[in-house]
């Protein structure tokens, strides 16, 4: 699915003032990476999958529900959360798919490392080039994370914050490489797509 960047692309681009809170919570449901020993079954909860075939708009409005009356800060990174959570699965139903359908050749273990070295290149390339970055950072550095009760606890999304802050700096995660199957402008052209998605659920529902 999107890495952090693409995630906080679409938070910048669906929030006209995004808060900390908010930024932080496009984030999290990926600290589930920072589980020991965490399952495919483990993402899937973190990640709201009650029908992997559905589109998951209302399970993931049922439970931004539960967050309507609280206090401002975890609202805001329930709603972040939120929209990970649909803009993963737009992804899947997009971006992924296709780069899936172009390779059918490839077996498993050569899909995901190409997978991961073009997404880790597009990530890099954003995280050099967009002009919100160090606006972002800094609001990322003061971020406060708070437990998500059943999904994650507030240590797991601190540390996948922390390592988030870090990992663009080590010259090692660089592929060097010029994308061929998920390029940036895909991306560019996958995040307005989620941003006008996520904005829509931010005008229309109440629970938002």
């Amino acid at each position: 699915m999107p890495l952090p960047m693409v995630h906080l692309a679409i938070a910048v681009g669906a929030h006209a003032e995004p808060t900390a809170e908010f930024l932080l919570g496009a984030l999290a449901p990926d600290a589930i990476h920072m589980r020991a020993d965490a399952t495919r079954e483990d993402k899937n909860v973190t990640h709201i999958v009650v029908d992997a075939r559905e589109w998951p708009e209302e399970p993931v409005r049922e439970w931004l529900a539960g967050y309507r009356d609280a206090p401002a800060p975890l609202r805001d990174l329930a709603r972040g959360y939120a929209a990970h959570v649909l803009c993963d699965r737009l992804w899947g139903r997009t971006v992924y798919r296709e780069f899936r359908g172009g390779l059918a050749t490839l077996d498993a273990a050569a899909l995901r490392t190409l997978y991961y070295r073009e997404t880790d290149q597009v990530d890099i390339d954003l995280f050099r080039t967009v002009p919100w970055r160090e606006a972002a950072w800094r609001l990322l550095a003061g971020a406060e994370a708070q437990d998500v009760p059943g999904l994650l606890s507030a240590g797991e999304i601190d540390a996948w914050r922390v390592r988030t802050l870090g990992w663009y700096d080590a010259p090692e995660h660089d592929p060097g490489i010029v994308p061929e199957h998920i390029t940036r402008a895909r991306v560019e052209a996958y995040v307005e797509e989620a941003i006008r998605r996520v904005r829509r659920c931010a005008a229309t529902w109440p629970e938002w």
